[in-house]
């Protein structure tokens, strides 16, 4: 997976299987959209001077065992995401034409967290809360959801303790546990919130 809003980075290599020396005709990238032709581009090509890297002898054209490179980047969005690439080559005597395609696939991944806590019972958000009584017990449960799209490692739950501006006395909530020590919440066990 790629962190949503960071670059991915797609790396083209077209290589000439055949036996007879290819002109280079066209790339094409659907852009995640194969029915939506109006957002295809075309990958830019990686040069050494003005030769792709991969035209080693520098004659412009795809001979038998060389592999040309391009590249192109794309800012990563929320999920699954797949492109297909499409390239054409031209045997230049005859015109008969060579085409391949590839497919790629990345998950954009978009990890959050959602904490409900809980005052016997209640979600006090907003002043003055849950009426207790001086010197009654109060309960604080915590409720921790993810709402991204990638499992989560849980590393820490804090509570301030009524006191944000001191941090000496906040305290870690207790960890409500089933019969084989896993968090009541991890339905299948796996130590991550799904």
């Amino acid at each position: 997976s790629i962190p949503v809003d960071d670059t991915a980075t797609f790396d083209y290599r077209l290589e000439n299987l055949g036996n007879v020396s290819l002109a280079f005709a066209s790339l094409t990238d659907d852009n995640g959209t194969p029915g939506n032709p109006s957002d295809d581009f075309q990958p830019s090509p990686v040069l050494q001077g003005n030769f792709n890297i991969g035209d080693t002898n520098q004659n412009e054209l795809i001979d038998v065992g060389e592999v040309w490179r391009y590249e192109s980047t794309r800012t990563v969005t929320a999920g699954p995401y797949a492109n297909e690439a499409v390239a054409v080559a031209v045997e230049p005597e005859t015109s008969q034409q060579a085409t391949d395609n590839d497919v790629s696939h990345h998950l954009g991944s978009d990890p959050q967290v959602r904490l409900v806590k809980q005052t016997n019972g209640e979600q006090a958000n907003e002043p003055p809360g849950v009426f207790l009584r001086v010197g009654e017990t109060a309960t604080f449960t915590y409720l921790a959801s993810n709402v991204g799209n990638v499992p989560l490692v849980p590393t820490r739950l804090v509570d301030d303790n009524g006191t944000p501006d001191i941090p000496s006395d906040d305290f870690s909530p207790d960890e409500i546990q089933d019969s084989n020590q896993d968090n009541v919440g991890d339905t299948n066990g796996n130590g991550l919130l799904d």
